[in-house]
């Protein structure tokens, strides 16, 4: 009887030691998570305000309503490089019938900024994006490309 308390005590002592094992092992692994997640963060953080830091160049003779629209917009999202295009809405109703759906929330005054990536519509008046509207390159199929 007394070897089997022995027995019993040493099997306590490692199912103990595995338990401490498997917690120490499982805490561990969540805070290293937590601290590659904030990490990641910081960096996005930093990433941000290096963009947001950079000033717009634009071209000799860029209208400067185009200029304060854009920074203005910077503000809120970031921008692509390459070519984009402000316009101002003035007839939202007779816009809306070329896209009902894509276009739905367009108002007379809006701008409309055009990228390489899609259109945004942008209430300069209360510094709010409406809508981003995403633009696909159309794809040609087999058929198309051979006529």
């Amino acid at each position: 009887m007394n070897e089997e308390k022995k027995k019993g005590g040493k099997l306590v002592c490692i199912v103990i030691i595995m338990l401490l094992v498997g917690a120490w092992y499982y805490f561990d692994k969540k805070d290293n998570a937590e601290n590659n997640l904030e990490t990641n963060n910081q960096e996005q953080l930093i990433a941000v305000e290096k963009h947001n830091k950079e000033e717009i160049t634009f071209p000799e003779g860029t209208d400067p309503v185009v200029k304060e629209t854009v920074a203005q917009l910077s503000k809120h999202i970031l921008l692509p490089t390459g070519d984009i295009k402000v316009a101002t809405v003035t007839d939202a109703e007779e816009f809306k019938k070329q896209d009902p759906m894509r276009l739905q929330f367009v108002q007379n005054n809006h701008k409309l900024i055009q990228t390489a990536h899609g259109i945004i519509i942008f209430n300069q008046e209360l510094d709010k994006i409406v809508d981003i509207v995403r633009v696909y390159p159309e794809i040609k199929t087999d058929q198309e490309k051979t006529q």
